[in-house]
C-alpha cells in the first residue's frame, strides 16, 4: 500500500469490481519481473487472478527448465521463455493484430499499464496506449491504467 499505492488501489478496485464469468476465471497481463522483485506479479499476488507470467526464474525453477510446458501436460510449445516473449510483445509491439493475437492466446481480460510497464516497456511508450483501441479504460489510479480488452 505504502510502496506501490497505485497498483495497491488496482488490486483493491479488481476485488471489489472483476469477477469470474461462469468457469473463467479473469486474467490480468501484467510485465513480468525476476524472482522476488515485488514490484512485478502485483496484481496477481493482490488479487489471486492468474497473469500470463510474474516471475520467470521463479517459474522455471518449479518447472526444472525455461522450455518446459508452463502448465503441465499443457502444450509443449508454451514454455515460460515463450511466454516473457509474448507479454513483452504484448506491451511493446506496434502491429495491434499481433497484440490481439496475443491476447486472444492467453485469454486475457485486463490489461495494466502502470509505472512497472511504463518503466519495462520505456523504448516504445507510444504502444502502451494501443489497448484503448482493443476494449476501453476500465479504471485509473493516479497515473496507472486497467484496460479491459475485448481481443
Amino acid at each position: 500500500q505504502h510502496t506501490f499505492p497505485n497498483d495497491f488501489d488496482a488490486a483493491q478496485w479488481i476485488k471489489q469490481n472483476v469477477k469470474p464469468a461462469g468457469k473463467k476465471v479473469p486474467v490480468i497481463l501484467e510485465a513480468w519481473g525476476g524472482s522476488y522483485q515485488q514490484q512485478f506479479g502485483t496484481l496477481a499476488t493482490l488479487t489471486g487472478f492468474p497473469t500470463i507470467l510474474g516471475w520467470d526464474f521463479h517459474e522455471a525453477q518449479w518447472r526444472g527448465s525455461w522450455d518446459k510446458p508452463a502448465i503441465r501436460g499443457g502444450d509443449p510449445q508454451d514454455t515460460v521463455f515463450q511466454r516473457r516473449t509474448d507479454v513483452d510483445a504484448i506491451y511493446s509491439s506496434a502491429d495491434i493484430n499481433q497484440t490481439r493475437d496475443l491476447l486472444r492466446k492467453y485469454a486475457v481480460d485486463y490489461v495494466y499499464v502502470g509505472d512497472v510497464e511504463r518503466e519495462k516497456y520505456k523504448e516504445h511508450p507510444e504502444n502502451l496506449g494501443k489497448f484503448a483501441q482493443l476494449g476501453g479504460m476500465a479504471q485509473q489510479f493516479g497515473n496507472s491504467v486497467l484496460y479491459k480488452v475485448n481481443p
